[in-house]
């Protein structure tokens, strides 16, 4: 028995549809860092499915990133240290040898982010971990925001931060002041940052449970950083103009899934830089499914109420490639 289910964890599950991959390490020639985020819809190690999940989860990283490992990839809505433990030990990402960022948090839903990061790309040099408060100074139950400092590549330091800002769960004006300070604290962060090195490169990213524009869209809340609108990425003919998100709700399709960076990083004579078209929404025929309420199609997510729905999550990955002009 103990044989079978070690066996299982390192094959491919049934109905999958996708290839085992060896290889995972990029070739020389290929200098960029891929950043990806994925908020993971509830990855708990107590599911039946979680090793089905992950090892899903991990194949589509290595499509999304076309066999060149993301160098970091944050991720929201997992349980503890031991999800991403065996997410990038005992998958295909164990090849990208991830360090680990994470701390529990005091979220109500027992949900954290995490950084995982390739340390043959990235020297981890410094983390911290911040709670969100209200407005009377005590500790809200959500996630915490992570911080994370490192040097690229032996080139240039990165400011890293992953965050997962609280959900309009209980109507949208109620859970407002929750993200109001979140936003506080993300400014909080760069401030601090930019005050020491004004040309530092800061690249935040996140499931900020806000759209781009608007009064109240995340552009307006957060200071100093750019946000870069993601551009659709074709993931199979039959979904060409088809996927208009990162999630789709009552029938809409909304971008609350974001990548913000400092003006330095989009300066292309920098060492390393991006630019306004470096940011990707993946998806792929796997990740979705059709919207039988509200028609067309949605991402495929793991359960439908305690009905398991075999997907990986209702959002889907975003992606932002730094290149190195160096």
């Amino acid at each position: 028995m103990k044989l079978t289910l070690l066996f299982l964890l390192f094959i491919q599950f049934p109905g999958v549809g996708l290839p085992v991959f060896r290889q995972t390490i990029p070739a020389e020639g290929d200098k960029n860092c891929k950043v990806l985020f994925w908020n993971l819809e509830n990855l708990f190690i107590t599911s039946q499915y979680f090793y089905k999940k992950i090892n899903s989860i991990a194949k589509h990283i290595y499509i999304s990133s076309e066999g060149n490992l993301p160098v970091l990839i944050g991720v929201s809505e997992i349980e503890n240290f031991q999800v991403v433990w065996r997410l990038t030990n005992l998958t295909s990402l164990a090849q990208g040898g991830y360090g680990i960022v994470h701390r529990d948090s005091p979220d109500h839903r027992g949900i954290d982010v995490a950084l995982l990061y390739r340390k043959d790309r990235f020297k981890l040099l410094n983390i911290k971990y911040f709670a969100i408060k209200n407005e009377i100074g005590d500790t809200m139950r959500t996630r915490y925001t992570l911080y994370a400092k490192g040097v690229l590549d032996h080139l240039d330091t990165l400011h890293i931060v992953v965050l997962h800002w609280p959900s309009k769960w209980g109507g949208e004006r109620a859970s407002a002041p929750g993200r109001v300070a979140s936003a506080k604290v993300l400014n909080s962060i760069t401030d601090s940052v930019l005050v020491l090195n004004r040309k530092s490169n800061i690249v935040a990213m996140g499931d900020f449970n806000e759209q781009s524009g608007g009064s109240t869209g995340v552009a307006s809340m957060v200071n100093s950083l750019n946000l870069i609108y993601p551009i659709i990425r074709r993931g199979g003919r039959d979904l060409k103009g088809r996927v208009k998100g990162t999630i789709k709700y009552n029938g809409r399709w909304e971008i609350i899934d974001h990548f913000l960076v400092s003006s330095n990083l989009l300066n292309k004579k920098e060492p390393v830089f991006c630019t306004d078209t470096s940011v990707q929404i993946y998806t792929h025929p796997l990740l979705i499914e059709s919207d039988r309420t509200y028609l067309g199609i949605k991402p495929k997510r793991s359960f439908l109420g305690p009905r398991y729905n075999g997907g990986i999550s209702d959002h889907l990955p975003i992606i932002l490639t730094i290149k190195r002009s160096w």
